[in-house]
């Protein structure tokens, strides 16, 4: 599979669930590979990347901290994260700030407009260190996918068929990150 073109032809948001139909092993080999052709190169371990945080979405009801349910995207459409290797903390705050502004745009009768609120890091080792307690399978997987516009995106990829792993994986690494949210002022 030719993976940039996989990505540019499943750009509907089904990419990441036809990719969870492949095996572990196909998946850790896909990620080695250019996903965009923006791309300075496949995600190494070795590298942090940075997840957007957005009020309210991403955070606890007191709008204080990290809520257990910000990784939620992870299952379906992949959760966007910047490369620290690519883009500065004061860039992702620009484009978290962009993104927010045109959520607001898309739905303006949405009654909780979305803010910026901050970053929280990411070790991409540890994200891909995690495995299902139930299949003893990895449970997510990193994509290089920048953008025309953001060489730093990437995607944080929950890709299982086993219904029981979603929610286990997604809180294992929300209590690992949770105390490293930042708020960005």
């Amino acid at each position: 599979m030719q993976l940039i073109e996989f990505f540019e032809q499943n750009t509907e948001g089904k990419k990441f669930k036809l990719l969870a139909t492949k095996s572990e092993a196909e998946l850790i080999a896909l990620e080695k590979l250019t996903a965009s052709r923006n791309s300075p190169g496949p995600v190494d371990d070795d590298e942090v990347v940075f997840h957007q945080i957005l009020d309210p979405t991403n955070l606890t009801e007191s709008r204080d901290g990290l809520s257990p349910k910000s990784f939620d995207t992870a299952t379906g459409i992949g959760m966007s994260v910047n490369r620290l290797k690519y883009a500065t903390l004061n860039e992702m705050k620009v484009l978290g700030e962009a993104r927010a502004a045109a959520f607001n745009a898309n739905f303006p009768e949405n009654p909780q407009p979305r803010s910026f609120w901050g970053l929280v890091p990411i070790d991409v080792a540890v994200v891909r260190s995690l495995v299902s307690k139930v299949t003893n399978t990895r449970g997510l997987f990193v994509f290089d996918t920048a953008l025309p516009n953001d060489i730093s995106h990437a995607d944080i990829a929950q890709l299982t068929r086993d219904e029981r792993r979603f929610r286990a994986v997604r809180l294992e690494l929300y209590d690992i990150v949770k105390g490293s949210a930042f708020r960005c002022e």
